[in-house]
């Protein structure tokens, strides 16, 4: 254990997991690992290998795409210039704000793969002539994003604020930087031609409304189901619980009991009387057994006190028997002594279990708090929960829960899903602000907004087709489609009847690389085997294709 210890001083929990496998494998011994500390390590790093692996993946897919678009080495380069600044600096202020940049903080610069690296091409897709309104429209783009992830500092949720922060500052500062850091002159490059994909659809603005009220109903009307966590345990963390479980008799995972008491001895009092109705449980067959304290510590300690002799019987009890044992009657002062110690004690205490190295490990299952002490009963072979826990609720003992540790997880994630969709709501809401006072113009605000709003009502009724429910990660990738959506519709929303053909080219082809940008990122997300990449990528790749779908619908009063 000392050396144990001395190692986990020095390296992380996955680490010190790696060398003590790596040494029972050396002495030819076959050990399972299993705890919180360990599975958090376990889901940790498997996250961050299938992240890895992925943004591998797409970043080689993004590269042979650009080098077959741009054709020089140069401009690939100044391409991602201001993505890796904007990361950079994302990276930097989330670690100077918060401590330490969170893994999912870091997924979700696959965010900024997505979108910061838009401007780059919007500024090369655009003639000399174009490329200051094109900028322009970046910047509008880029802090209405930004204003709408920046809102969930108010979430609560330190992981999500991260994400907020790294997401708003990474694309701000791409888009400062692709300007400048961009060539300034035209460039042939290849692109698909967007314009050819144009189509006509009567009614537009009466369609879109539709599709926002009917994507708002189906998604009111979806039925209820568990809320996922944000992770998902790796399958040989299973396998491990599952060996356990052959091994070794483990508690009931989802249900305990929660004993409350404002001192240990009130805990105790309580305690044994829940000893009654879990051993009525156990003769009913309704679990095999149970732990806590009480079993191990008399409850009545202080009544079996009352009943020992006087101090000063004891001494001459022991005095008695040192003298007829040829042994010094004064001796008997140290006996006595401790003696009246022990009975003066009234009540079992915290302080008086740490006094023995015996004694220590039985509080540390006690959880104190300014006004009470709690201790968190395991129920071992639980085979009926709802039938115990309307015993014990009759029982009507003050102080005793019966907890269902998943109803409660489920609770706190639609908590949280809620709390999340309400800021980024007002996200949102805040993003078109900035989109009406960077345009300046009250009817091409409507229509992006009411474009933007249709495709993004769509895809979380999509996503509930497909999956049964929008989740926490979903909704945030949602916000990111009401970023592209914002940014696209910059570019192909114009409400002008002017025409200008050089405009029209440069805008559509820009639309379109970064229309393939983004899908080449999200689309490797989408299919891997991590619920959490998978869910972001789905949710951004049908997005972006509903996006782009209403973008280049037209109705015949339009250009």
């Amino acid at each position: 254990k000392p050396h144990i210890a001395a190692i986990s001083r020095q390296f992380s929990t996955a680490a010190l997991a790696g060398r003590i496998r790596a040494r029972a494998t050396q002495q030819g011994v076959k050990i399972h690992l299993l705890g919180p500390r360990i599975i958090a390590a376990e889901i940790s790093a498997n996250t961050s290998r299938a992240a890895g692996f992925a943004g591998l993946v797409a970043t080689a897919l993004l590269l042979i795409w650009l080098a077959w678009i741009l054709r020089s080495g140069r401009r690939l380069l100044s391409t991602f210039l201001p993505l890796a600044m904007g990361v950079a600096t994302a990276t930097l202020m989330v670690q100077l704000i918060f401590g330490s940049v969170h893994v999912i903080t870091l997924g979700f610069g696959g965010v900024l793969a997505g979108l910061a690296l838009d401007y780059s091409l919007h500024v090369l897709a655009h003639g000399p002539k174009m490329r200051r309104q094109a900028e322009r429209l970046i910047m509008i783009g880029a802090m209405t994003t930004a204003a709408g992830f920046l809102a969930l500092l108010g979430s609560g949720v330190e992981v999500l604020m991260q994400t907020g922060l790294f997401v708003g500052v990474g694309l701000a500062v791409a888009a400062v930087t692709s300007g400048p850091i961009v060539a300034t002159s035209a460039f042939n490059l290849r692109a698909p031609h967007l314009e050819r994909l144009v189509w006509h659809l009567p009614f537009k603005p009466q369609v879109e409304i539709f599709l926002i009220l009917a994507g708002v109903i189906f998604v009111a009307m979806a039925p209820t189901r568990s809320p996922q966590a944000l992770f998902e345990s790796p399958g040989n963390v299973e396998a491990v619980i599952s060996k356990f479980a052959e091994l070794v008799e483990l508690p009931s995972g989802q249900h305990v009991l929660a004993v409350n008491g404002q001192n240990l001895e009130e805990l105790l009092a309580r305690e044994a009387i829940l000893r009654g109705v879990l051993d009525r449980a156990i003769a009913d067959n309704l679990l095999d057994r149970y732990g806590m304290l009480a079993q191990l510590i008399n409850p009545n300690a202080s009544d079996t006190i009352e009943n020992l002799p006087d101090h000063r019987e004891f001494r001459e009890r022991v005095s008695v028997a040192l003298l007829a044992n040829s042994m010094e009657g004064g001796f008997s002062e140290i006996q006595t002594n401790a003696y009246r110690a022990a009975r003066d004690t009234r009540s079992i205490t915290l302080e008086g279990l740490s006094l023995f190295a015996e004694t220590q490990r039985l509080r540390t299952g006690i959880v104190t708090t300014a006004n009470s002490r709690q201790e968190t009963v395991r129920l071992f072979g639980l085979r009926k929960p709802n039938l115990l826990a309307d015993r014990i609720a009759q029982a009507g003992i003050p102080g005793i829960q019966f907890v269902d540790i998943r109803a409660r997880i489920d609770a706190e994630m639609r908590q949280l899903r809620e709390r999340v969709a309400l800021w980024l709501g007002l996200g949102a809401i805040l993003a078109f602000v900035v989109l009406s006072l960077g345009l300046r113009d009250r009817r091409r605000t409507i229509a992006i907004a009411r474009t933007t709003a249709a495709a993004a009502c769509t895809t979380a009724a999509l996503l509930i087709l497909v999956g049964g429910t929008v989740g926490i990660l979903q909704i945030v990738a949602l916000t990111l489609v009401v970023g592209i959506g914002i940014d696209y519709g910059l570019f192909l929303t114009r409400t002008s009847a002017v025409k200008n053909p050089e405009s029209d080219r440069d805008r559509f082809r820009s639309v379109a690389l970064c229309a393939g940008s983004t899908l080449i990122a999200f689309s490797v997300m989408s299919i891997a085997p991590i619920r959490i990449l998978h869910e972001i990528g789905l949710t951004v790749s049908l997005g972006v294709v509903v996006m782009v779908v209403l973008n280049l619908a037209r109705t015949g009063s339009q250009e």
